[in-house]
């Protein structure tokens, strides 16, 4: 609880003084990457969350929220349709010196944002992320290559940049832009097919939810360098196992490629994937870091490495972001 009152009261200071500045938040394209070697940890889900930051005493570097191009949910108000409390607000009024990455989902809905029908949700959600004053790396469409979102690639492309473009005429400079796969495609599929072009995407974004999903996650990294973009595991957590020696091993596989392939940030699912109604069917078990003395051990041994960063007075500097001033 100290730990946690001392890190607010610095990232309140911190801010303080940012906005005494001069900084108008980032250059077009500049994404808000750590430094080299340094790798942001990011947590979602209200309460998984809070129960990390009190069994931990330590406050992750950001947080991960959801939302729909549709309702513009869990941002202003709590949300939860079965898979936990989501409520971005709480995030920024609780923890104001962390990030903010943010899951935009458009299923359904890419024509109508197309032909202009989103645009006031566009604004308003502009208007917010602004009011932040911090960081927010913006999924647009996550899980681009999820079957079960069954996006069209070139309507993908074309609504990808179309959210692009409408934050950039608002002046929404504290947004990063992150292209997210699954990194698990079936049948051979060309996950550049829905590329929305490197003018557009200031990260790539993969999931990471089973070992088997390594050479996956490799060959999207690869990808990445080519285009000389940085990457962040958009989503992670050992699903479907049951044993703390099984989720050793997955959590082995996280770090190597974390370490292998310069992944500079890591949103981790601290959740008992059980207990969610959304997910209980799943058998997804449970992911949450303390339960065994080995499992929490071992995180902690990688984390507490000065590379891994959480919340701090010196966060916001390290990405090379400048508050936004109040108007």
């Amino acid at each position: 609880m100290i730990r946690r009152k001392i890190c607010v009261l610095f990232c309140v200071l911190f801010l303080t003084l940012a906005v005494a500045g001069h900084g108008q938040g980032r250059e077009p394209g500049a994404g808000f990457v750590p430094s080299q070697g340094r790798v942001l940890v990011i947590g979602q889900q209200k309460d998984s969350m809070e129960i990390y930051i009190k069994e931990f005493g330590t406050v992750p570097a950001g947080f991960m929220i959801y939302t729909s191009i549709q309702e513009l949910n869990g941002l202003e108000q709590p949300d939860d349709k079965g898979a936990g409390v989501g409520h971005g607000q709480y995030w920024v009024d609780t923890y104001p010196g962390t990030v903010l990455q943010v899951g935009l989902y458009l299923v359904g809905a890419l024509p109508e944002i197309l032909s202009g029908q989103y645009d006031d949700h566009l604004r308003k959600m502009g208007e917010w992320i602004l009011r932040t004053r911090r960081p927010v790396y913006l999924r647009i469409g996550y899980e681009f290559d999820n079957k079960d979102n069954q996006y069209d690639p070139k309507l993908y492309q074309q609504a990808f940049r179309y959210i692009v473009e409408m934050f950039q005429k608002q002046g929404v400079t504290n947004t990063a832009f992150v292209w997210h796969s699954t990194a698990y495609s079936e049948g051979g599929v060309a996950v550049m097919d829905w590329y929305p072009g490197d003018a557009y995407v200031d990260w790539f974004g993969v999931s990471f939810f089973s070992t088997q999903q390594r050479s996956q996650v490799e060959a999207f990294c690869r990808l990445a360098r080519e285009h000389g973009k940085p990457v962040m595991i958009a989503e992670s957590a050992p699903a479907g196992l049951y044993t703390t020696r099984g989720k050793l091993e997955w959590l082995k596989h996280f770090f190597d490629l974390i370490e292998k392939e310069d992944i500079k940030i890591v949103s981790y699912i601290n959740s008992d994937w059980d207990k969610l109604p959304m997910f209980a069917h799943m058998k997804w078990g449970n992911s949450r870091l303390h339960r065994t003395k080995e499992l929490r051990d071992y995180w902690l041994s990688r984390v507490q490495n000065s590379s891994y960063l959480v919340c701090s007075p010196e966060l916001f500097m390290i990405l090379g972001f400048s508050s936004i001033p109040l108007k």
